[in-house]
């Protein structure tokens, strides 16, 4: 399309919205920032060394389930004697129903949590060039079974492939950043049109890069240059003011 664009000579030609997305980020943002791009080939790496090891994989995270389930079923084994110190009196009444009414809304919201703790075992997302959200969901991929990947690489001899905690925390903030981009992806593939969306695009991904105090310095690295970027991408020309002017979901 863009060769054909430049052969019949048109001006002010544009990018389908979700390849100059996948562009922006993986060609003129991400790579040039080298820490972030060491980690993200790390991570390929790991992914690429436990593909076949989902057994493993499996195992472990079956063990931090167990070990979950170990410590809810202490916790309320606390309780039940807590309640008991205090609430036996001696003449063998039994405990008021006040009592034991809290006694049941702990156990009821003890339980609550060891199911939000249940782990469950995901398959680890390999990057694909072409798809910039591959990238996103190979760290979350990643995050979700963080514990468990880095006792595996232990177990198969990669210690050199574990991740060190401040690598976890720049995956963590990096994923943190990218989501919203998702997002923009996905409603460009589902609208009718997107040329008209580009304006409200920009203005999402120029109050993503804003400045703040609580990033790191790679990801603040990062929002600059994918700002200084936004321009080269998706320009704000012509026709993309003359497509949100026309589009009656935009115009206003």
């Amino acid at each position: 399309m863009v060769k054909a664009s430049r052969n019949l000579k048109v001006k002010g030609w544009q990018h389908c919205v979700a390849h100059a997305t996948n562009l922006h980020l993986m060609t003129d943002s991400i790579p040039q920032v080298a820490s972030i791009g060491a980690i993200i080939r790390k991570c390929k790496a790991i992914v690429t060394t436990l593909h076949f090891k989902c057994d493993l994989l499996e195992r472990e995270v079956k063990n931090t389930n167990d070990e979950t389930a170990a410590r809810v079923l202490l916790q309320k084994v606390r309780e039940v004697q807590e309640v008991e110190d205090c609430g036996i009196i001696e003449d063998g009444d039994e405990m008021a129903e006040g009592d034991v009414s809290a006694s049941g809304s702990e156990s009821e919201q003890s339980s609550a949590q060891h199911d939000e703790r249940i782990k469950c075992v995901h398959r680890l997302q390999q990057e694909i060039p072409t798809r910039w959200n591959s990238c996103l969901a190979m760290m979350k991929s990643l995050l979700q079974m963080k514990k468990e990947v880095d006792n595996v690489l232990k177990l198969i001899g990669h210690y050199e492939k574990c991740l060190k905690g401040t690598e976890w925390a720049i995956i963590e903030e990096l994923s943190h950043f990218l989501s919203p981009f998702q997002d923009f992806t996905d409603l460009v593939k589902t609208s009718v049109t997107s040329l008209s969306l580009i304006q409200l695009i920009r203005k999402e991904i120029t109050d993503i890069c804003k400045a703040n105090p609580r990033d790191c310095e790679e990801v603040a690295v990062l929002k600059q240059v994918v700002q200084s970027s936004l321009d080269k991408r998706l320009p704000l020309n012509d026709s993309v003011i003359l497509a949100t002017l026309l589009d009656p979901s935009t115009k206003k």
